[in-house]
């Protein structure tokens, strides 16, 4: 649509319906969501949704007693009915299983999350599988695999019969459904167009979120996300997306016989030159056709290598953690929660340490040798765990070799060490590495949940979970319990954000309008593109695909 002077309404809304953005959700773990009927059921007599497996038990034997009075009266059947399948339900819930009676796919990473959780889920929000490319029919098939032998001069060539016939074997074996493949044995459907990550199964995962359920200091019900994160973006920030090349220069002459003989390669002509004379081939000869012999023609030619496959192309590429926050908001307007929790980069650090990913009390930085070199120590709780050496801004030595001090330290710290040389650094954020996750964690995901919370007076701010370690006596002995308490962020859930919730959310602001001249397309796209309410437990997300 780009480039045209005009665009119509039918043109647009046919341009938004072909490239609608399908974002499904996939819950590994935890339990059954209770159905709409049960909560309206819940609410109109002011019953919160039980916290534990024993209270959805216990909510199960009441419903199921209302069930049998109203059998007893034998006046209202369908009352009846609907008690015992909302009991069935609170059942359910209570012992893990989905509306088929199945247990819930199982959690991959559930050690990864503070202490004192109840409820540990994985939330997926995935893009459907892209379908193998198919040969439409025999005829197609016939010509592309079997090329040599597809002229149709050659009806009567005994091979073309033989291959006919082997093809059509093939063909019938498979009932006609035969993948179309790049002639090297390689797949070209399933294969270049869905992405599977390291940390999970299911294919196509945008998003993912990693939640339990928690009571914080203030009584709170919060629905916390310990993770969220797309494995698919950031394989594809770092590898790119589809088919990665490069262009480079050959050189080469035309011998007598057609054939192009390569004297020389570079990511420049100028360099490809260079390699020419190099090789001293700028001064030979050749004989030509009349026998005389002559000065090679040389000629350049640019060529692109294929260097990397990437990764499959996928929306929301600057905009994937709105719709996981704006889905964890949904999911918890819609299930009794009363905030909604988000742990810190310092946690997300400390989860996943390692020699270039830690927190650190203190950092010391001096010069030494004679070449304006800087060495650094850190340490955690007096003990040293981190040492290297800068030169120009690198280090040299230690585990960080071959990284620039702020990839490693960050550019606040990096410009500290530059300008004093000499000095220590203290504080309760200091970190080796984890940049990334300190700028999602404390920055980029606070910021989203900050102006969601603007829109439907909802507060935001730090609370607690868990319990602070205690001295306990038993018998005559004194034992320390855990200390299990986390700061973490929030946003309340409120009644506005229920009620705005509950009719879908717009997803204009994560999709740029289609530019168009002459045309408010922008305001098409407000009103088609939005996070409808969810049908069983598929997240639909309609939208301009990239």
């Amino acid at each position: 649509m780009r480039g045209k002077p005009n665009v119509t309404k039918k043109e647009v809304q046919d341009f938004i319906a072909a490239n609608k953005v399908d974002v499904q959700e996939v819950m590994l773990g935890g339990n059954e969501a209770p159905s709409q009927d049960l909560l309206n059921w819940m609410s109109a007599r002011s019953i919160m949704p039980p916290r534990n497996p024993e209270g959805w038990q216990e909510l199960s034997q009441k419903l199921e007693s209302y069930a049998q009075q109203h059998q007893k009266a034998q006046g209202a059947p369908e009352a009846s009915q609907r008690y015992f399948t909302l009991s069935e339900e609170a059942s359910r819930i209570s012992e893990g299983l989905d509306v088929t009676g199945s247990a819930r796919g199982a959690t991959k990473h559930e050690r990864w999350q503070l202490p004192g959780g109840e409820n540990y889920r994985e939330i997926l929000l995935t893009l459907p599988e892209k379908a193998p490319a198919m040969y439409p029919n025999f005829e197609t098939y016939f010509k592309a695999k079997y090329a040599d032998y597809a002229n149709p001069n050659n009806f009567e060539n005994p091979a073309y019969i033989m291959a006919q016939r082997d093809a059509k074997r093939n063909w019938d074996a498979t009932g006609g459904k035969i993948e179309i493949d790049d002639f090297s044995g390689n797949k070209v459907g399933l294969s270049t167009g869905n992405y599977t990550s390291s940390h999970f199964n299911e294919p196509n995962i945008l998003a993912h979120m990693r939640v339990n359920d928690r009571i914080d200091a203030e009584g709170k019900k919060m629905l916390l996300i310990e993770e969220v994160q797309s494995d698919w973006h950031q394989a594809g920030r770092k590898q790119g997306y589809g088919p990665q090349y490069q262009e480079s220069y050959r050189a080469y002459y035309t011998n007598q016989d057609g054939a192009q003989i390569g004297i020389g390669y570079g990511e420049t002509e100028a360099q490809a030159k260079r390699m020419v004379e190099a090789g001293g081939w700028n001064t030979q000869k050749v004989i030509d056709a009349s026998g005389n012999l002559v000065p090679i023609k040389i000629e350049f030619a640019k060529q692109s290598q294929k260097i990397d496959e990437g990764v499959p192309d996928a929306p929301f590429k600057d905009t994937w953690h709105q719709v996981a926050l704006k889905r964890a908001l949904k999911y918890a307007a819609d299930n009794g929660y009363e905030r909604v929790g988000l742990t810190t980069g310092k946690q997300q650090i400390d989860r996943y340490s390692n020699e270039l990913r830690q927190n650190v009390d203190e950092i010391k930085f001096f010069p030494i040798g004679t070449k304006n070199n800087i060495q650094i120590f850190a340490s955690k709780s007096g003990n040293d765990t981190f040492s290297g050496t800068i030169e120009n801004g690198k280090f040299v030595t230690g585990p960080a070799q071959g990284k620039t001090v702020e990839e490693v330290l960050g550019k606040t710290m990096a410009k500290q060490i530059a300008e004093k040389k000499d000095g220590v650094i203290r504080g309760d954020d200091l970190t080796i590495g984890g940049e990334g996750m300190k700028a999602y964690y404390d920055e980029i995901y606070p910021a989203f949940l900050d102006k969601q919370s603007k829109k439907w007076n909802a507060k935001t701010g730090e609370t607690t979970i868990g319990k602070k370690g205690t001295t306990e006596k038993a018998g005559v002995n004194y034992y320390q319990t855990p200390d299990t308490s986390a700061k973490v962020r929030y946003i309340d859930i409120t009644p506005e954000m229920k009620g705005a919730l509950a009719q879908g959310q717009p997803l204009h602001g994560l999709i740029p309008a289609i530019p168009a001249a002459g045309f408010g397309v922008e305001g098409i796209n407000r009103q088609q593109n939005s996070l409808a309410p969810p049908t069983s437990n598929a997240l639909f997300l309609s939208g301009a695909g990239p």
